[in-house]
C-alpha cells in the first residue's frame, strides 16, 4: 500500500474512533480498508448496544415523583355539612374568647382540630379554615337579624388570591391542600431526533425529567384591631377583619416571588430559577430595543407562550408611557389607553423590588399553599394598654418555577 492511502486509511480510522495502533496491526497484517470498514461497523455496533443500556439504566434510577397532594375536601366531609358549619362560624368568637371575653368557640375549635389532623401537624393557635375567611355575609332584604353565606368552598380562597393579587391576574398557577414536601416533574431536555438508512433501528431515546421541589416556608402577618370593633357583632365586622387577614398574606406571598431571599425562612424569588433571562437596560433611559429583548431572550430559547405579560413598578409604567419607540414618532413603548407595552398586557403594583420589570408566561411559575386554614394567634399584651388586639397569621407557601426561561427580569429600569 503506497503512503497515500496509508494517510487516507489513518485519516478514515481517526474520523471514526479508532486507534491508530488498530490501523497499524491491520497494516501489518496485510489488510486494508474493507477490514478497517468491518472494525468501524462493530464498534458503531457496539455504541449503539452501550447507549441503549445507559438509558435503560438511566430509566431505572430516575427518582419517583412525590405526589402533590390536592385539596383534603370540604370540612365535615360533605359540601353540605361544610356550609352548615361555616354559617355558624365566626372569626370574632375566637377572637373575643381569646381576649377573655365570654365566648363559646367549641365548633371552632372542631374545626381547628379536624385541619390539624388533615394537614398532619398540630396548630399553633387556632387554624381557621380557608372557605371561613372567604364566607361573603349580607343581610336577607326585610330583615335585620338573619345573614345568607354564600360561595363557601375552601377554593375560594384560592380566588381570593388570583383577584387581589397582580400574580393571579398575569396567570400564576395556585397549588392548595398541599401536604408535606412535594415534587413538580419538568422536561429538562428533549429527544433527540435521527436520520436512518432502510431497514436500520433507530436509536432509542427518551426525555430527560427533573424536578421542581416545594417545602413549606412559613408566611406570617400581624393585623391590629381595637377593642371596639371587638365588641362588634355585625356582619360587616365580621368581614372586615377576615378581609385584613386574607389582604395581609396575599401581600406578603406576593412580595417574595419577586425579593424572596430563600434564607430567614423566606422562599426564594424566580430570579433564582434556572435559565431565567435577564436582558440588558440602559438605567434611566431604556429604549424600545433594550424592552423588545425582553420577548426576544424568551424567544430565543423557544419558550415564548400565548399569555405573556408585564409587572411592573409605576415609575416603570410611567418611563415606558414617554419612552419613544423612536426619535420624534409619538409613538411610545407603553400605551395606558390601550393597556398594552409593546403589544402585551401589563400589571402595575409596588410589591415587586423598585425600579424593576418583567416579563413572561406566569403559567411557568406555581405557588404553593400548605393545608386548608391559617393559623390564627391572638396577642393581647402588645396593645393591651388600649385595649387591642393583634392577630398573627401563619400560612405555609413556597415559591416554585417550572421553566425559567419562559421569564424575564430587569431590576435596574429606573433609578
Amino acid at each position: 500500500m503506497d503512503p497515500k492511502d496509508m494517510a487516507k486509511l489513518f485519516a478514515r480510522a481517526a474520523k471514526f474512533g479508532i486507534e491508530a495502533a488498530k490501523v497499524e496491526a491491520l497494516l501489518a497484517d496485510g489488510k486494508g480498508r474493507a477490514e478497517l470498514d468491518a472494525m468501524i461497523v462493530e464498534k458503531q455496533a457496539e455504541e449503539v448496544e452501550a447507549t441503549r443500556k445507559e438509558n435503560i439504566e438511566l430509566k431505572a434510577r430516575k427518582p419517583e415523583v412525590a405526589p402533590v397532594a390536592t385539596n383534603p375536601g370540604p370540612i365535615g366531609g360533605d359540601a353540605k355539612t361544610e356550609e352548615g358549619i361555616l354559617r355558624k362560624y365566626s372569626v370574632m368568637n375566637i377572637l373575643r374568647q381569646r381576649c377573655g371575653m365570654k365566648s363559646d368557640i367549641g365548633l371552632e375549635m372542631e374545626v381547628s382540630d379536624e385541619l390539624a389532623k388533615q394537614r398532619g401537624q398540630a396548630a399553633r393557635g387556632i387554624i381557621v379554615p380557608h372557605a371561613a375567611l372567604c364566607k361573603r355575609d349580607f343581610t336577607v332584604s326585610g330583615t335585620s337579624s338573619y345573614s345568607v353565606s354564600t360561595d363557601l368552598m375552601a377554593s375560594e380562597f384560592i380566588d381570593l388570591l388570583r383577584t387581589r393579587s397582580v400574580l393571579g391576574a398575569a396567570g400564576v398557577r395556585f397549588l392548595t391542600g398541599l401536604v408535606g414536601n412535594i415534587a413538580i416533574p419538568k422536561m429538562t431536555a428533549g429527544v433527540t431526533g435521527y436520520w436512518v438508512s432502510e431497514a436500520a433501528d433507530i436509536t432509542e431515546d427518551e426525555p430527560t425529567l427533573g424536578q421542581v421541589t416545594g417545602t413549606p416556608h412559613t408566611c406570617g402577618c400581624l393585623t391590629d384591631i381595637s377593642r371596639r370593633l371587638i365588641l362588634q357583632s355585625t356582619p360587616s365586622a365580621e368581614m372586615l377583619v377576615r378581609d385584613e387577614i386574607v389582604e395581609r398574606i396575599i401581600r406578603t406571598i406576593q412580595i417574595a416571588v419577586f425579593a424572596g431571599s430563600g434564607t430567614g425562612g423566606q422562599p426564594s424569588a424566580i430570579t433564582t430559577a434556572t435559565g431565567i433571562n435577564n436582558p440588558s437596560v440602559t438605567q434611566g433611559t431604556p429604549t424600545y430595543a433594550e424592552i423588545l429583548s425582553f420577548p426576544g431572550d424568551i424567544m430565543a430559547d423557544n419558550a415564548e407562550a400565548t399569555g405573556q405579560q408585564w409587572i411592573m413598578t409605576a415609575e416603570v409604567w410611567a418611563k415606558l408611557a414617554a419612552t419613544d419607540k423612536a426619535t420624534t414618532t409619538a409613538q411610545f413603548v407603553l400605551d395606558p389607553v390601550t393597556k398594552n407595552c409593546i403589544g402585551f398586557p401589563y400589571h402595575v403594583t409596588e410589591d415587586v423590588p423598585a425600579n424593576s420589570l418583567w416579563f413572561g408566561n406566569w403559567a411557568s411559575v406555581m405557588v404553593g399553599v400548605w393545608g386548608n386554614g391559617i393559623d390564627i394567634n391572638v396577642d393581647t399584651a402588645t396593645l393591651s394598654a388600649s385595649g387591642g388586639v393583634r392577630i398573627v397569621g401563619l400560612q405555609d407557601v413556597d415559591v416554585m418555577v417550572r421553566l425559567g426561561q419562559a421569564l424575564a427580569y430587569n431590576t435596574a429600569v429606573t433609578s
